[in-house]
């Protein structure tokens, strides 16, 4: 079954859903009755949206994990599946610990990202086996947001020294990428997504504090919001991860921030707003503790879930890490599991529902 820890209070403690400006609920119950964990069994395919995790136990990540999937997250019945362990190795480490995001690969099953010095990382989520692809970049990167195209053959990538161009190239590894949007660093991108429907790409600019769209060519760039006042999408904190995904079935744009460096009470927050730039709302808002902290969400579109990843490094350590859903509107936080480490969570979508 799930593992105890007398540090849950101190996470829940933490955690706060935001409904209304002054309204505050603390998710309540431990998160370990509402879901069923299987050990070792071989993942089931992916017909409905899954989430993938990994849960280390060592605070560098040089440790072995343990690779999870969460199916069936649009029932009343979720299950957890231990899919299996990973055994440390210098390629996990750098999985875990030098990434920014993650896309799911349905074709190949895979876990992808992609880390400084341009390389690919690929996880099986079937095999567990590791494997990296170098992409003939250029090197420097600064976030390595990455996204995959709809046929999983083609990857978008933010590029350059201080991550102010996005950059295109084939899954494959075959061909060199193709610049398709740089301003020559008058743009510092800190997190990225791609509307595919639309062919429009989404970015926050660290520099003007806002999300802008261009075209999927890298043209027509259009302002869309200011970001709220005392919070950035910079990584002046090194371990902040911000993530900016986008719901068009929703015309909503999710994002993660962090208190700016003048803020006495540092915290990570989840905003949205809408693709036109109105209608800013905090669904999700919890301290930071400081050292390695994060947190990342991964969104279902369509279906009105976000799940989330929080991991707390307590002054700095023990350590302890929730994974969680709530809905779009910041109602319903649930929590699906605890334990020590988890830096990502990704979110995979079935062809059908891309």
């Amino acid at each position: 079954m799930f593992k105890k820890t007398p540090y849950l209070a101190i996470i829940f403690s933490l955690f706060i859903s935001c409904q209304k400006q002054h309204d505050i609920n603390v998710p309540t119950g431990d998160g370990q009755k509402n879901i069923t964990l299987i050990n070792n069994t071989p993942p089931t395919a992916v017909t409905s949206p899954t989430v993938f995790f990994i849960e280390s136990f060592y605070h560098i990540g040089d440790d072995d994990a343990i690779l999870y999937q969460a199916n069936k997250l649009l029932t009343d019945k979720p299950e957890l599946t231990q899919v299996g362990t990973l055994k440390a190795s210098d390629a996990l480490f750098k999985f875990l610990t030098a990434t920014m995001g993650w896309a799911y690969n349905t074709s190949t099953n895979e876990i992808t990202t992609t880390s400084v010095y341009n390389y690919i990382h690929k996880l099986s989520t079937t095999g567990l086996k590791l494997s990296i692809n170098n992409f003939f970049g250029t090197p420097g990167d600064y976030n390595a947001n990455i996204k995959l195209s709809p046929d999983n053959t083609k990857f978008y990538i933010v590029s350059g020294i201080a991550g102010g161009s996005i950059v295109s190239g084939d899954v494959s590894g075959k061909f060199a990428v193709q610049t398709i949007f740089d301003e020559n660093n008058k743009t510092k991108i800190g997190s990225m997504d791609i509307d595919f429907v639309e062919s429009k790409i989404y970015f926050t600019d660290i520099i003007s504090n806002s999300i802008y769209a261009i075209n999927l060519d890298g043209t027509n760039k259009v302002k869309v919001a200011s970001i709220p006042l005392g919070e950035t999408v910079d990584r002046y904190k090194l371990s902040f991860r911000p993530v900016l995904r986008v719901d068009k079935s929703q015309n909503k744009i999710f994002l993660s921030t962090h208190s700016n460096a003048f803020q006495t009470k540092q915290k990570f927050k989840l905003f949205s707003v809408s693709t036109t730039g109105t209608g800013w709302k905090k669904l999700l808002e919890t301290l930071d503790s400081g050292g390695q902290s994060t947190f990342s969400f991964d969104i279902v579109p369509g279906n009105n879930k976000i799940f989330y990843s929080l991991y707390q490094a307590v002054n700095p350590y023990p350590t302890i890490s929730i994974v969680g859903s709530v809905n779009m509107d910041g109602t319903a936080n649930s929590l699906i599991y605890t334990g020590k480490r988890v830096d990502n969570i990704v979110v995979a979508m079935p062809k059908g529902l891309k």
